[in-house]
């Protein structure tokens, strides 16, 4: 029996548990001794008899499995992008613009790291850079690229603090009022007969 190995390149798998349905539709298939996935690098190791299977219908259980094969040709035409994603500083933020980017189209392959920083394969002859660095600031986030100047991402994060402060103080000029005049019953605090009559209206605006 002539036995073969082959790597197979995955898109799609969001999470350490991806890898069991995977493995599992590569093992049913005849012909398939060996199937292992490795999560961090998304590539499949199969060893299989060529006489009695094909890559491409291996390539197919994968797919059937709902994941995404990335092709030769992929591979060989891809380019990297290295990024700094200004925000993406916890496991929260970094799921977020992980699902942004696994559906936009052309991208093979992302790491995300919470140390704000992101490397990007993608195919160029499908997406772009800058449309890549549109759907993380869809997401609500801001990439930058990783050779940008200190004095840009000083000037970038001043902003991101600037727009929180704004955040905060209208948050606290509209929750005051509504505070008021709900613990003000209870203090025998005084409220205009007119705020009284249209609290529901109020509160609601």
């Amino acid at each position: 029996m002539a036995i073969q190995k082959t790597i197979i390149q995955i898109k799609g798998m969001h999470c350490a548990s991806c890898v069991v349905p995977i493995e599992k539709s590569l093992r049913k298939n005849t012909g398939v001794t060996e199937a292992t996935v490795n999560f961090s690098s998304e590539k499949a190791h199969v060893t299989y008899d060529p006489t009695q299977i094909s890559r491409e219908t291996l390539e197919k259980s994968i797919i059937s499995a709902g994941y995404t094969v990335v092709t030769e040709i992929e591979s060989e035409t891809s380019k990297t992008l290295h990024l700094r994603i200004i925000g993406m500083d916890n496991p929260h933020c970094l799921s977020t613009v992980k699902g942004a980017l696994d559906n936009h189209k052309g991208i093979i392959k992302n790491e995300l790291f919470i140390t704000q920083k992101a490397t990007i394969t993608y195919n160029p002859s499908i997406t772009t850079t800058e449309e890549i660095k549109k759907a993380i600031q869809h997401a609500g986030y801001k990439p930058l690229d990783e050779d940008t100047s200190v004095d840009r991402e000083k000037e970038e994060r001043e902003k991101e603090i600037n727009i929180l402060k704004i955040k905060v103080i209208v948050s606290m000029a509209l929750s005051t009022p509504l505070l008021y005049f709900a613990m003000a019953p209870h203090f025998s605090f005084p409220i205009p007969f007119i705020v009284n009559h249209y609290m529901t209206t109020i509160q609601f605006i």
